[in-house]
């Protein structure tokens, strides 16, 4: 409850902001409005195949019973929060029966869980749907049964259809499956079962897409375009800066013409579509080639930036970003402690032999995670849908010492 009122208050007290149109951040919004309205996943009558369609459908459905007011965002908010805290309390649970009412009390009330998902954006739903994807990774190696690799399979699929950012961590679930004590004619039947689920579950979209393209498999050609302006001449001097790169996006060289951002997102055919998509990929492809050293620094600069305590990015261009004051002091006091803890808690959990597959796994995914988004953000908000698993993490040596001084 704590999780649902934090988030429809924020959602009240943001009401004059979150439904803002016509901008690109807002393009998910409109979307959602086509679809509430049953004229299809499309913005300004041509059919979209940019973005992913798993939170515009999500924000449809509260358009519909809410109207496209402040109302419906609070509340699709607000059932996020409470399914992420459930699912944080279920998860720490399978680690530590202790640890799961502490999990669910931290997600309620991290603070930016409860302003991102009050925002407009996929990343409170994708925050949601990573939980409980590596919820369900651990409880099918604990347990391999043929209802857990369906919701693996459920899961994956869901998390698929919102973000790409899935995709780099199912080889940790990979692994953690291959260190699963299971019989290998089991465990094979079980990894069949979950992937023909995850296929079967995708498949209307990616037929649709197909149709619209001619392109398979095509979830959305979202991603290109955001790596393409982390690694030109232009982002050198934005990493330096610590700007963010959507100032690079909106430079007078590229406001028209075929790296068009804007025009990307909102006003292309399906097939003109994909064409900006290769030509943002191509361009990336020569820089990174030329420059391979250069490029290399960047993701390293990157990747320190996703995991460190301080704010990121501090600039907009020149200027400094409004607010990073305030968002720097959240983070550092939000977070630091976060950061400690779980690493605590991986190097107790390690000392378990049982359990050290465990700590295996989540020490791929926050690499996998953290590397592959290096390569085109390093912002701290990129590292948003990691922490409420850090969070399950984190609560593992609080419960154990407060049981202690109970115990005592």
């Amino acid at each position: 409850m704590v999780a649902v009122f934090l988030r429809v208050a924020i959602a009240w007290l943001r009401r004059d902001e979150v439904l803002v149109s016509g901008n690109n951040l807002y393009v998910l919004s409109d979307l959602a409005s086509s679809l509430a309205a049953f004229e299809g996943f499309q913005l300004h009558g041509l059919p979209n195949v940019y973005q992913h369609p798993g939170y515009p459908a999500c924000l449809a459905a509260a358009y519909l019973l809410f109207g496209k007011t402040f109302w419906a965002v609070g509340a699709l908010s607000a059932a996020i929060g409470a399914l992420t805290t459930t699912i944080a309390h279920r998860f720490a649970s399978r680690i530590s029966p202790r640890a799961g009412a502490w999990a669910a009390f931290a997600a309620a009330l991290y603070p930016y869980l409860a302003w991102h998902g009050t925002s407009i954006s996929d990343t409170a739903l994708f925050t949601l749907l990573l939980l409980g994807w590596l919820d369900s990774t651990a409880a099918l190696a604990a347990t391999p049964l043929r209802r857990r690799a369906v919701q693996w399979g459920l899961w994956t699929a869901a998390g698929l259809l919102t973000r790409p950012s899935l995709l780099p961590l199912l080889p940790a679930a990979a692994v953690l499956l291959w260190l699963t004590p299971t019989a290998r004619a089991v465990l094979v039947r079980r990894v069949a079962l979950a992937l023909t689920v995850t296929v079967a579950a995708m498949m209307p979209w990616l037929v649709r897409n197909a149709l619209l393209t001619g392109e398979f498999p095509l979830v959305g050609a979202h991603g290109a375009e955001a790596i393409w302006s982390a690694n030109c001449d232009e982002a050198v001097v934005a990493t330096d800066a610590d700007s963010s790169y959507d100032a690079v996006a909106i430079l007078p060289q590229y406001a028209r013409g075929p790296l068009s951002i804007g025009q990307f997102h909102t006003r292309l055919t399906p097939h003109e579509t994909l064409a900006a998509r290769d030509r943002f990929s191509a361009a990336t492809r020569t820089w990174v080639q030329a420059n391979p050293g250069t490029f290399l620094r960047l993701v390293g600069t990157r990747f320190l930036r996703i995991w460190d305590p301080r704010f990121h990015p501090r600039r907009w261009g020149a200027r400094e970003l409004e607010g990073h004051s305030q968002r720097n002091l959240v983070q550092i006091l939000a977070y630091t402690p976060l950061l400690l803890l779980a690493g605590l808690a991986l190097a107790r959990v390690a000392r378990d032999p049982e359990r050290r597959r465990f700590v295996v796994f989540s020490v791929l995914v926050l690499g996998l995670y953290s590397s592959s988004h290096a390569i085109g953000a390093g912002y701290s908000r990129v590292r948003l849908p990691l922490d409420p698993f850090l969070i399950v993490l984190a609560a593992l040596p609080v419960s154990a010492l407060i049981g202690r001084r109970t115990s005592d």
